[in-house]
């Protein structure tokens, strides 16, 4: 697995822990928190990546648009 995604799931994990008492924690609600914010940083983990790769700097608006709009169909504020 790479780097980044078992970073971005220790971070996904981090904010679970933060909302969910210690002694609720690897229950189902628990492990769809972690899914969700999980799923949240992976999609705009990879926007980002996008978005700084400097061979779509013409194009930098059009997915910086297409990132806010999928942010917002997800529900996903910044």
């Amino acid at each position: 697995m790479n780097e980044r995604i078992k970073e971005l799931e220790l971070e996904a994990i981090a904010y679970a822990d933060s909302k969910v008492p210690a002694m609720d924690r690897y229950n189902d609600i628990y492990h769809s928190i972690v899914r969700g914010k999980f799923a949240e940083l992976l999609l705009k983990a990879s926007f980002d990546v996008v978005i700084n790769d400097g061979r779509f700097h013409d194009a930098k608006g059009i997915i910086k648009a297409g990132k806010y709009t999928a942010m917002e169909h997800f529900g996903i504020e910044e």
